[in-house]
């Protein structure tokens, strides 16, 4: 399973706030434990199992009324994946994770908005060649965020957590050593995020502010002897493709 993801987790917001919340100011506090284990069902067969649990606090203070209200909340987020390996360079893998992501500011009223969720499916094949050398991981994913934060219709300036996008896409990632100490690592992401609900922007309309192709080149040059033993340089390059001006 990959670790190295370049594709849009929908991070964007619907928003296009106006005015700062300044009549409020936050203090959050969160706390994340996780766990994971590898099993080996067989020789070629292996099972990963994880979890995340989750504490966030928050104090929201009114300093025109100096009032202050507390809100927590807490929440566990598994993850689960399969690997076969038909043979020792081809792994073959499927993926099943939730996540959480506490988000900071209250509403219009002073209520404090709701963790943004998100639930992601995956299924790909990882090819290691030439001696390990070379590296290729190809995934396919599904991707769907809710309480995505969106302008609040009836008050200006604010927002509510009633937002959902989902995003379907593909992302390549190639590794190779060149040469001893030389390494290149490439990676491309084709992802169509899509809103499935807001309160302005129309359902299965393409998600404000993302790209749908994002890509980069990297290499790292390390020297391996003599007195600059282990000093090194890197050059890269990252592309982003066509962003969406949320214009309907």
């Amino acid at each position: 399973m990959t670790h190295h993801s370049l594709r849009p987790l929908i991070p964007l917001k619907f928003l296009n706030l106006e005015l700062l919340q300044s009549k409020y100011s936050t203090i959050a506090d969160n706390l994340g434990v996780y766990a994971q284990d590898l099993i080996a069902l067989s020789q070629n067969l292996k099972l990963v199992l994880g979890g995340r649990y989750d504490w966030t606090g928050q104090t929201d203070r009114d300093k025109l009324a100096s009032t202050s209200s507390e809100f927590s909340s807490q929440a566990f987020s598994p993850r689960v994946g399969i690997v076969y390996q038909p043979i020792k360079p081809i792994s073959l893998y499927a993926s099943y994770a939730r996540s959480f992501i506490p988000q900071t500011g209250v509403t219009a009223t002073g209520q404090p908005f709701q963790p943004e969720r998100g639930t992601q499916y995956e299924v790909g094949a990882k090819a290691d060649l030439l001696g390990d050398k070379l590296s290729v991981n190809l995934a396919l994913f599904d991707l769907t965020q809710s309480n995505i934060l969106t302008n609040d219709p009836n008050n200006s300036g604010f927002a509510i957590p009633v937002g959902e996008a989902n995003s379907k896409g593909v992302e390549l990632f190639v590794t190779g050593e060149i040469s001893p100490g030389w390494n290149v690592i490439a990676s491309y992401a084709y992802a169509d995020p899509r809103v499935t609900e807001d309160n302005s922007i129309p359902v299965g309309k393409q998600l404000p502010g993302a790209a749908q192709n994002i890509a980069s080149l990297w290499t790292t040059y390390i020297i391996s002897k003599g007195k600059l033993k282990g000093f090194g340089a890197g050059l890269g390059l990252y592309y982003v493709g066509r962003i969406n001006t949320g214009q309907v």
